[in-house]
């Protein structure tokens, strides 16, 4: 198994983490029972990621946009050149406002998003490209809840937001990008092709890349069922089809390669079940 494991080492406090209800986890649900247990986490455990437990400075649902990550920070990232977003920039509200039409996104942003740092493309004008969906996108371990994402397209905020959330929740769940204590067994030094970036990652990574995949391509799957214009459909439709060919590529690499404990069979099964229920609903309305 990768390095890292909860603060909490006694044999009764596995058995409760192992007692949850992880065949449901991966899947946003309609009874909110995954942040149920997300939150009991956050509040209960550490990591060598997040070392204290998390206790939330804003109101649930209420978001905070301001600066967050430091420009060195970013340029690690590989995120150097962007500029910051006005506070008030209307394509923030614009955005966030996309992911009513997935409800079950909607509700995990609520939960666990807290601040949003906004930032510019500096190559991506406003105007004839506001359907053309492009956004960067950051978060990091030690601060839960907050993200970094750029605003140019509404639609492409909407997808950071999910795609930096599903990062934060595998995070909380146990998985950070290059360690586990639940979930992921194979050894930290396996790398494996990401569907991501053009370099190997360790197995955690590859799941973290699937697992953003799959948030965003659910979202984009919610915002075609909803289309409202053609111009919108034909956009998440190129949007659909791209992620859809890289959840493939990601998915091939899993079923591999990827080795699982006890409650990451039960993880795995329910994310696999939903990933091919999203990408078969997103054919329907994609074609």
């Amino acid at each position: 198994m990768t390095s890292g494991s909860f603060a909490q080492g006694s044999v009764c406090w596995a058995e409760r983490v192992r007692a949850l209800p992880w065949g449901c986890l991966a899947k946003p649900q309609d009874d909110g029972q995954d942040l149920r247990a997300v939150q009991f986490l956050l509040a209960n455990t550490t990591s060598p990621g997040r070392p204290s437990v998390h206790v939330r400075q804003t109101p649930v649902g209420r978001l905070r946009v301001g600066i967050v990550y430091d420009r060195a920070e970013l340029a690690t990232a590989g995120l150097a050149g962007h500029v910051d977003a006005a506070d008030d920039d209307p394509r923030i509200a614009a955005g966030l406002a996309l992911l009513r039409r997935w409800p079950e996104g909607r509700a995990m942003a609520r939960e666990l998003l807290e601040v949003l740092h906004p930032a510019l493309e500096p190559d991506l004008q406003p105007g004839g490209a506001t359907l053309a969906i492009r956004y960067s996108s950051h978060s990091s371990e030690d601060r839960f809840g907050s993200l970094w994402a750029t605003i140019n397209s509404p639609i492409g905020l909407a997808q950071a937001v999910v795609h930096e959330l599903a990062h934060h929740k595998l995070r909380a769940l146990g998985v950070a990008e290059e360690r586990a204590c639940t979930v992921v067994a194979n050894d930290a030094t396996e790398c494996r092709p990401s569907p991501l970036v053009a370099w190997p990652r360790p197995m955690t990574a590859v799941l973290h890349a699937q697992y953003a995949l799959v948030h965003i391509t659910a979202l984009d799957v919610a915002l075609l069922e909803t289309a409202r214009s053609s111009a919108e459909r034909k956009a998440l439709g190129r949007s659909f089809r791209c992620h859809a060919a890289l959840l493939r590529e990601g998915a091939r690499t899993l079923r591999k390669y990827l080795v699982v404990d006890a409650v990451g069979v039960a993880f795995m099964r329910g994310l696999w079940d939903w990933m091919e229920q999203t990408v078969a609903r997103g054919y329907r309305h994609a074609a």
